[in-house]
């Protein structure tokens, strides 16, 4: 009997110990540097220090606006010497030695962005670095302009020629999409995106547009955005159909053209592509009752998954207010959303590049070298999809030269 209650206590004291050190990690891991601290590390630190720092500085938000001056310093040095340039490229942080100060000034331009409207003293830098020989710089200024929100026309011609002069139509989307964040009705934004979207060689660079016109708030969406997105659920490449499907979806407006076109993609050879076909169809609710036929027999499809979303699908039209945002559905909505944040996270882990990413576009990438992976990329800053309409990546495109 002794020996049982010993071993019980024994038990009991690892189960504790075992709590403790859990609690320990997991306040270690939340607890974030102060400011004063980053910024230390800003002046003295090496290159994978500075980036943490950097990369740091942006969780703080406005709190962060005491780093300023030294973001601004980081941001208009185009010929610092950094330490650990060699360590950070040996460890794969960076594609190559070149690449380290121009990531650094996109991070503080990020940085910077992050802090919002107490950054105002660095637009005029912000300003300069739009025509930076980095693509990464130049559109992380456009969007660091972009969060900081001075609505000023300067601005937004400045914003407007460095999308008009951009090369790279990743990096254009990028920076039409600050554009429209400066001018929601910038003719300019949306057209700019949708020619990439029908028009861009690579379909990393059109799915990439895709996702971009679902996050753009303008005021030429429907007038503009989702036609270019109906015409291009007929892509060759299947991730681009699956991008627009997931943007119209996302979109939810004119059930009247988007529904049956979806209902077309139901029959698309892809699986992932009838999967998010099925998602998207749900997310009209009661505006795609035309959709029901297609989405009951879709039930029988091949694959178990198209079954399961198809069955989800037909409950949501079937059961869904006819507007959403009703209070009727606010539960529904809050579950969806938990469901699609929870799937996008993963797409964003699952990535093709390892590194941190600093809000729309990759930060630590070259900024010679660009490999699209945007139909891989949902957005970050939106609602995700369902898990069953995860689809795989697709090929990494030809290397290209911004």
């Amino acid at each position: 009997m002794a020996t049982t209650w010993n071993s019980f206590v024994r038990l009991a004291w690892c189960g504790l110990l075992l709590l403790l050190g859990t609690c320990q990690l997991s306040c270690e891991k939340n607890s974030q540097p102060s400011v004063p601290t980053l910024i230390s590390k800003l002046s003295k630190g090496d290159f994978k220090t500075k980036l943490e720092a950097l990369q740091a500085l942006r969780k703080h938000g406005a709190n962060a606006k005491s780093a300023v001056p030294i973001l601004i310093k980081i941001l208009e040095d185009k010929k610092a010497i950094i330490a650990g340039v060699e360590a950070a490229v040996a460890e794969q942080i960076i594609p190559e030695k070149e690449d380290a100060n121009p990531n650094l000034r996109a991070s503080s331009a990020a940085a910077l962005g992050a802090i919002g409207p107490d950054a105002k003293p660095a637009i005029p830098a912000l300003l300069a670095n739009l025509k930076d020989k980095a693509w990464n710089v130049r559109t992380a200024c456009a969007e660091g302009l972009a969060k900081i929100g001075v609505k000023d026309k300067r601005i937004i011609s400045a914003v407007k020629d460095a999308m008009l002069a951009e090369k790279d139509d990743t990096g254009r989307v990028d920076l039409a999409e600050s554009l429209a964040e400066l001018d929601p009705d910038s003719d300019a934004a949306i057209s700019a995106v949708t020619k990439v979207l029908l028009k861009g060689d690579d379909p990393g660079d059109r799915g990439w547009a895709a996702l971009a016109l679902m996050r753009i708030k303008s005021s030429k969406i429907k007038e503009k955005a989702i036609p270019a997105l109906i015409v291009a659920l007929k892509d060759w490449d299947e991730h681009v159909r699956w991008d627009a499907a997931y943007s119209l979806g996302r979109i939810c407006e004119e059930s009247e053209t988007v529904v049956p076109a979806l209902v077309e993609l139901l029959k698309d050879e892809s699986t992932d592509v009838r999967k998010i076909a099925c998602q998207s169809l749900g997310e009209f609710g009661p505006e795609a009752k035309a959709a029901l036929p297609a989405l009951t027999h879709a039930v029988d499809d091949p694959n178990n998954d198209v079954r399961v979303r198809a069955a989800q699908s037909l409950e949501q039209i079937k059961t869904w207010p006819k507007k959403r945002g009703q209070k009727g559905m606010q539960e529904q909505a809050k579950e969806a959303e938990k469901r699609q944040k929870e799937i996008e996270e993963r797409i964003r882990r699952e990535s093709f590049w390892p590194w941190a990413r600093w809000g729309r576009g990759n930060l630590l990438l070259s900024s010679k070298r660009v490999c699209v992976r945007g139909s891989r990329l949902a957005s970050e800053q939106r609602e995700g999809v369902a898990s069953s309409a995860l689809r795989p990546a697709p090929p990494c495109p030809a290397t290209r030269r911004a």
